[in-house]
Formats: structure tokens, sequence, C-alpha cells
């Protein structure tokens, strides 16, 4: 029996902190704390969607299910030859991104409206 993937204990964790704040009531403040060694804003790429593909670095990429570092770098390579993405879908064109790679990704990712295609 294989265990949990690692993106899975991400996830565990993260909906653990969020029920703890839910339940005790407290708010996480924004801002700088130097004394713990940086931001507790997230990062321009974490939206409440899912990670932003097109603004996501390999080190977050990797953390999604199926993609490694070729992958994420695949995927970094895409972006900087095609430009944005324009729909989480476009994930299936990544060269050497196996399709249950990208699918199985899409879940996790999201496009900001600005790289929508608005169809005109």
């Amino acid at each position: 029996m294989k265990g949990p993937k690692p993106y899975e204990y991400a996830m565990i964790a993260a909906t653990a902190a969020a029920c703890l704040l839910l339940l005790t009531g407290a708010e996480a403040e924004p801002g700088i704390y130097p004394e713990r060694g940086g931001s507790r804003e997230p990062p321009e790429w974490a939206t409440p969607e899912g990670m932003d593909i097109n603004l996501a670095p390999a080190e977050a990429l990797v953390a999604l299910p199926d993609i490694g570092e070729t992958r994420a770098a695949a995927i970094i390579a895409y972006r900087e030859e095609y430009g944005p993405l324009k729909s989480e879908y476009e994930l299936l064109a990544v060269p050497g991104l196996p399709a249950n790679a990208a699918l199985g990704a899409i879940e996790y990712i999201s496009v900001e409206e600005s790289y929508e295609n608005t169809g005109s």
C-alpha cells in the first residue's frame, strides 16, 4: 500500500491550519515579521482558486501532483516561449508533460483573468 504523496501532506497541513483559524477565531495579520525571518503575506502566485500557473516559480510547481523538477522546467520553458497560459487546459500543450500529469495538476492551478482570452 502506498502512502500519501508530498502534495497531499501539504494540502492536509493547509486544511488543518485553516480549520484551526476558523475554530479559534484568530485572524492572520499580514505584514513583515523580521524576528521570524520574513513576511506572512502570501506569495503573488497564490490565489484562492489555486496556484497561478503563470506566476509560480519552479519551486512551487514541483508541489503539484506528478510534477517534478523536469516537468516544472518544461512548464516554465513553455511560458517563456509562448507567453502566459490563457487557460488551465493549455497545460495539456506543454511538451514533455504527459496528459495525465497535466490533468492531475489542473484542479490545483488557476489562470488570472488578465491572461484569459476575452474573445476579442
